[in-house]
């Protein structure tokens, strides 16, 4: 049930809680209180909720520890969360994905997410973690997907990173790293889905890139990437879909790959 960016309140709520058996529920973008939320809590059934840009704090997100079926939660854009509102969740042990992104993670809050170890996702854009941070994010033996875009992270934060060989999708889009980043990155074998846009890695990073043999997905828009490098996008033969937004390559270079990669869907 999507009810974002929608007036929806306490009264609306009450009224579908009838649906006892809904799964999946958007409440993204509005205005919930702290009476919405205790309707939110009779809706046991759910394994995904959505709760993003919604401003609710510590005391509303300790109310969702009863919705102990949740699978997948998005909490992103809600700044006055803390340590305090994520450690009274973490009795939710079904949780797999949760999204973070755009709260700041003190190193109080990166400790408390040592409690929820079984993730296999983390969502972790805009939070000011810095290259110091990964080593927390390295605990997580089940970890697969990690999203940390947008934050101070740099050609050092991947050596820390690299030890997470677990990892099948990465995105690094607006981080501080260059080519000499990517070179640990070609050490994670398992990833099939890097997203590097608007970084500074250029031509040389391809050569790191194409290491990475079960690679599916890659995102190179608004990066240094220049039509010299191209012939090395051109053996990574493993690819399915290709985003190059914003670079600038000719286009007998851009049909040339297209040929190369036959089955690789190319957005540019």
């Amino acid at each position: 049930l999507d009810l974002s960016r929608t007036n929806i309140s306490s009264l609306g709520l009450k009224c579908i809680k009838s649906l006892s058996k809904i799964e999946r529920l958007n409440l993204s973008w509005t205005k919930i209180d702290e009476k919405s939320f205790k309707y939110i809590q009779d809706f046991t059934s759910l394994k995904k909720l959505e709760l993003k840009y919604t401003e609710i704090n510590n005391s509303r997100l300790a109310i969702l520890q009863n919705l102990t079926n949740l699978e997948e939660l998005d909490i992103s854009g809600n700044k006055n969360l803390n340590h305090i509102g994520i450690k009274s969740i973490s009795n939710l042990v079904k949780m797999q994905n949760l999204g973070l992104s755009y709260i700041r993670m003190s190193k109080d809050e990166l400790i408390c997410l040592l409690s929820f170890r079984s993730r296999k996702s983390l969502f972790l854009q805009g939070t000011q973690i810095k290259d110091t941070s990964l080593k927390y994010l390295c605990s997580f033996p089940s970890l697969s997907t990690l999203f940390i875009g947008d934050n101070y992270i740099t050609d050092r934060g991947m050596i820390t990173l690299k030890k997470k060989i677990s990892l099948a999708s990465l995105d690094l889009g607006m981080t501080y790293i260059s080519d000499l980043g990517i070179k640990p990155i070609s050490e994670m074998q398992t990833l099939k889905n890097v997203g590097l846009w608007e970084t500074e890695i250029g031509d040389e990073a391809l050569v790191s890139l194409k290491q990475l043999k079960v690679l599916q997905k890659l995102d190179l828009s608004n990066t240094r990437v220049t039509t010299c490098g191209l012939h090395h996008l051109g053996e990574m033969s493993s690819l399915r879909l290709l985003r190059m937004v914003g670079i600038k390559a000719e286009k007998q270079d851009l049909l040339g790959l297209r040929q190369a990669l036959p089955d690789c869907c190319i957005l540019i």
